[in-house]
């Protein structure tokens, strides 16, 4: 489908109304995936476009009944020859991220320029031995640190600094738009706009403290450079046991909303958290092989079983505005 266009049938002849064309990514090698929708009111009058971004758009060389799929029925990269899980064969059947992620929307920009990022994580299961736990971290404070160097001087954020009576696990990532001759801007590292985790040892800590870890050099060295923007997220969080697992298929983790595609706008971030619960197989907003656009959601019900399937499945204690 290339394009919808609605008429006012009240009339005669029917009078056009208005037009919608679909985009779709040209590279013949790759899945068919929507780039982009345009609303047209005449042929000379047309509204500025949404764009859709993706996570590695999957090539037309997987199969939909390649082996290469976890025990969940998600591809998971690995060259299985038969579906016999390693135990008792040699198919390696354990859900992967990178692969599973292949494909998923990471961002749309609306007609206004404004953007929202979107970040997945993997579904998770409760394990059948009670013995076997793993670590969940519970994030408890977010906070977002900026400096806007100019002519004038630095703008900067104002933020009540972070105080920790105890060594406390945070994930914290920089991101950061410089001078053409900023070494920030230039420098290739593994700091720029990843999320790492650390640890925090007890004391307080301001704006600065974060930008002066030594994870972050060079770009502490960039604050007297005209023209460096640098914003830190720092998420900080406990850390617990639970009886969970990955399991094969995605939800959402977090979203940020920037009102305009300046470097320099201030985001609003939404984390999504899911609930343990004893008798639930899995905890979702779960997406899987098809697209699903959320676009508001309340939630209307208390937590009931939910399992995830290949094609996806959205449990039915959240009411949902969504396209399919």
């Amino acid at each position: 489908m290339d394009n919808i266009q609605l008429f006012d049938k009240t009339v005669s002849p029917r009078q056009f109304l208005k037009k919608f064309l679909f985009n779709y990514n040209t590279d013949s090698s790759l899945r068919l995936a929507l780039m982009s929708v345009q609303e047209y009111f005449s042929e000379n009058d047309k509204a500025n476009p949404y764009f859709f971004t993706y996570n590695n758009i999957p090539s037309n060389n997987i199969n939909g009944d390649s082996r290469s799929i976890d025990y969940w029925g998600y591809y998971n990269g690995q060259p299985n020859t038969s579906l016999i899980p390693v135990n008792t064969g040699n198919a390696d059947m354990e859900p992967r991220l990178n692969f599973t992620l292949m494909g998923a929307m990471s961002k749309i920009i609306y007609p206004t320029q404004g953007y929202t990022t979107i970040e997945y994580e993997q579904n998770d299961y409760s394990y059948n031995q009670a013995t076997v736990a793993q670590v969940k971290k519970i994030v408890e404070d977010t906070r977002t640190f900026w400096w806007d160097v100019t002519s004038s001087g630095t703008n900067k954020s104002t933020n009540v600094p972070v105080t920790v009576s105890v060594p406390t696990k945070c994930k914290i990532k920089l991101k950061a738009q410089g001078g053409s001759n900023s070494v920030c801007y230039t420098y290739n590292g593994q700091n720029l706009d990843t999320y790492q985790e650390i640890t925090l040892q007890p004391g307080t800590y301001n704006d600065t403290d974060f930008l002066n870890l030594n994870i972050f050099y060079p770009c502490n060295q960039t604050l007297n450079q005209v023209g460096t923007n640098i914003i830190i997220s720092l998420s900080i969080f406990n850390e617990t046991t639970s009886n969970l697992g990955n399991c094969g298929g995605l939800r959402v983790k977090n979203m940020a909303d920037y009102p305009n595609n300046n470097f320099n706008s201030q985001p609003v971030f939404r984390e999504f958290f899911y609930k343990d619960l004893p008798t639930r197989v899995c905890q979702a907003v779960c997406l899987g092989h098809r697209l699903i656009i959320i676009l508001a959601c309340q939630q209307v019900l208390p937590r009931s079983i939910c399992s995830v399937h290949r094609h996806s499945t959205l449990c039915p204690h959240y009411l949902c505005i969504i396209i399919m």
